[in-house]
């Protein structure tokens, strides 16, 4: 029992070629950022890696980026239903009223990491509204919540990250929280200086990223064709042209294209 509280020195090996990962892309915030998602998935095997790099102007408003908000990222999940089923929670604003979101924060202090079991106990969770109406949908269950303040020339207030687990999957361990503490605590000295952040975000609202997906469907690139040239996931070039069709306010490729001719 006492060896699976130890952080062992192959984690700290992974955590820190994780970290040399991210930095090799770090100028470009999306391919980070999926590299650091990926690397958790590795690691620490969960269903979905999901959290936010949140602007001392999205402080003080007290939410938190949505979804489909460059500051936000969601990586995993096993279907396209399960990413919509918390999709829609953010949208309706029940993050706000989270149990486990309202205990980080009544810690009052910046930089925490807690497993699901220290924030809210097995009888609010259990038989609350937002686990039966929205995780048990989504088949979501324990989650490490990470959270940081990053040095002042990062340009952010916070950065978090959430690890979860499907109701099936074993509860996340000791040695697992301490494992994405120390990765977190670690990437947070990074951001801004070595890892771009979205406070960099280029003028016209699209990462760099973005333009790149953006630039080879101009080229007549499908989006298959798309990752294979730029080396990530079709899923992940999808997530990018849904952004840049919310973005530019279109609903087809036709329009798409169309709207793009008249960007800067």
């Amino acid at each position: 029992m006492g060896r699976s509280r130890r952080v062992r020195l192959r984690d700290i090996r992974g955590i820190y070629q994780l970290l040399g990962e991210c930095c090799e892309v770090g100028r470009d915030l999306d391919a980070w950022v999926l590299r650091m998602c990926e690397g958790l998935g590795r690691i620490l095997s969960p269903l979905s890696v999901n959290g936010a790099m949140v602007t001392p102007e999205a402080a003080k408003l007290g939410g938190l980026p949505l979804p489909d908000d460059p500051a936000a990222f969601d990586w995993g999940w096993q279907s396209p239903r399960q990413r919509e089923v918390f999709a829609e929670y953010w949208r309706r604003g029940m993050g706000a009223t989270d149990p486990t979101f309202r205990a980080m924060i009544e810690l009052g202090r910046p930089v925490a990491t807690r497993r699901r079991r220290e924030l809210v106990d097995d009888g609010v969770w259990y038989g609350g509204p937002h686990f039966n109406d929205y995780y048990r949908e989504a088949d979501v269950d324990d989650c490490v919540i990470s959270r940081t303040a990053p040095p002042p020339e990062s340009g952010l207030a916070m950065f978090f990250v959430r690890v979860t687990r499907a109701l099936s999957d074993p509860a996340y361990t000791v040695r697992e929280q301490r494992i994405l503490r120390l990765f977190v605590a670690e990437l947070s000295r990074l951001l801004g200086t070595k890892l771009a952040t979205v406070s960099e975000a280029v003028s016209d609202g699209l990462s760099p990223r973005m333009r790149e997906v953006l630039d080879h469907l101009m080229q007549g690139d499908s989006e298959k064709q798309v990752a294979l040239k730029l080396d990530i996931s079709p899923h992940t070039v999808h997530d990018h042209v849904k952004r840049l069709h919310k973005h530019l306010n279109v609903s087809s490729r036709g329009e798409l294209l169309a709207a793009a001719r008249d960007l800067p």
